[in-house]
């Protein structure tokens, strides 16, 4: 098809229409793989992650020895400062801040970790909504 025997562009709504750009796409799609040694606690976590699912009912109620771990120093650490609540969080399940707080993170979506611990997981779900509304 020739460029005169094209349909005319739409006149303009205040959308931007880009043209696909071979460089751009296929750097998008690039994918970059670093691997990181993980720590001897998250190796039994991840097995646990990556094992089939089975076929009980209680699929998914019950919460691992990690989470069980998690749950406690959460509560322990809820009244600590950063400084001294970090260092507790390496000492204790020696694992970085940064992982721990992602695994409480995801516990938040867990109902077992609900009939656990409830009054310590409506304490850390109204912290993560009060975060939310402060900053987005």
């Amino acid at each position: 098809m020739n460029p005169a025997e094209q349909a005319p562009l739409p006149a303009s709504t205040g959308e931007s229409t880009r043209m696909p750009s071979p460089a751009t796409d296929s750097a998008r799609n690039l994918a970059v793989n670093v691997e990181v040694a993980p720590r001897s606690n998250e190796v039994a976590y991840m097995a646990e992650l990556s094992e089939p699912p089975s076929e009980e009912p209680e699929l998914g109620r019950t919460l691992t020895e990690l989470e069980r771990n998690v749950l406690e120093t959460a509560q322990v650490t809820a009244p600590m400062r950063p400084g001294p609540r970090e260092r507790y969080i390496r000492e204790r399940l020696d694992m970085s801040p940064t992982r721990y707080f992602q695994l409480l993170n995801a516990l938040l979506a867990k109902p077992a970790a609900w009939e656990a611990k409830p009054a310590l997981m409506r304490l850390l779900d109204a912290r993560r909504q009060r975060n939310r509304d402060r900053y987005w």
